[in-house]
């Protein structure tokens, strides 16, 4: 986490793939693993492509001194034993987007049962404009209800008004859109809740963003 949010890539057969951006540098000993990735890259069926951000956050006092820290729940353990004041949060967020290769199949949608998730029912690289597409809703992998989601087709650059969509997951944590038109879509939304990770963590925010694309018919 003190690096950034790590990117994970599943790939059709649940193997975890390193995004190339993120790769070792070059050298004899990093070659195997490149071989690896360029092989699984190759694999027909759906990627999920995701940016995770799943930490604690601490502001405490030491010596007089106001210190902030980030970390996760493993290394929660660094913080000074003598900190003052001490005040956590803990955040859980993922940005993801799906990407099919060939014919799509759903073994890397399955969820990671952590923080807000949004489930397809159906496939989300299979949206079409003027149809309408039911997502499931999970938190910690249970379906919840009451999240409300903003919905923003992109290039806004284009047009004089955002033009977006609001909709809320019902008692079975199930949302419904009609895809207005085709393109690529912002999907939206976030939560709180206390159910944290550590005692001293009084609240945990949990936030979801998705890029889907919507395809004309």
């Amino acid at each position: 986490m003190r690096r950034g949010s790590p990117s994970t890539v599943r790939s059709p057969t649940t193997c975890s793939i390193q995004p190339r951006a993120a790769a070792p540098g070059v050298g004899g000993d990093h070659r195997a693993g490149r071989q690896h990735r360029a092989a699984a890259e190759r694999q027909p069926g759906t990627y999920r492509i995701a940016s995770v951000n799943d930490g604690l956050f601490a502001t405490y006092e030491q010596n007089g001194e106001r210190k902030r820290w980030r970390g996760s729940v493993a290394t929660f353990g660094e913080l000074p034993k003598d900190a003052k004041k001490l005040e956590v949060s803990q955040s859980i967020g993922r940005v993801e987007t799906f990407v099919t290769n060939g014919a799509p199949n759903d073994t890397a949608l399955k969820p990671t049962n952590r923080g807000i998730e949004l489930v397809a029912v159906g496939h989300p690289n299979d949206l079409f404009a003027g149809e309408e597409a039911t997502f499931r809703v999970l938190v910690d992998g249970k379906p919840t209800a009451g999240l409300e989601f903003e919905i923003v087709r992109g290039a806004t650059r284009y047009r004089n008004a955002q033009d977006e969509l609001k909709v809320t997951s019902d008692a079975k944590g199930e949302i419904k859109v009609t895809w207005p038109e085709a393109g690529m879509y912002w999907l939206e939304t976030g939560t709180e809740d206390n159910k944290t990770s550590v005692k001293q963590a009084a609240k945990r925010r949990l936030s979801y963003v998705a890029t889907l694309e919507v395809l004309p018919q």
